[in-house]
């Protein structure tokens, strides 16, 4: 149940029967190194008030912030769930990744 209506980041229709795209911003700080930075619809709905979630967007934006795509599939599981149940509770979440990164995804205005 989402406390919340993400309404305002998702997509007026649909990417595909059932999926809506829903537009955040990813910041990964790493412990050391440069903080990187995307704005797209790496988050996914299945309906126009959510509750929003992470999904295959998770791979995408590891493209984009030119981070490695072969990280561990049970971290990418846990970032994942982590961020579906604090999105759940409001448009910001943040999770300290095991191996020392920290990432925010903040809900943003959809734009079309």
């Amino acid at each position: 149940m989402t406390l919340y209506s993400p309404s305002f980041a998702v997509a007026p229709t649909e990417r595909w029967p059932g999926w809506y795209d829903v537009r955040c911003r990813i910041t990964v700080t790493p412990r050391s190194g440069p903080v990187r930075t995307v704005v797209g619809a790496y988050l996914d709905s299945h309906t126009p008030a959510g509750p929003v979630q992470l999904g295959c967007g998770i791979e995408h934006s590891l493209s984009e912030l030119g981070l490695p795509p072969d990280l561990a599939g049970h971290v990418l599981d846990a970032v994942a769930v982590a961020v579906d149940q604090q999105l759940a509770q409001g448009p910001r979440a943040v999770v300290d990744v095991p191996g020392g990164c920290r990432v925010e995804v903040l809900l943003l205005p959809w734009a079309a």
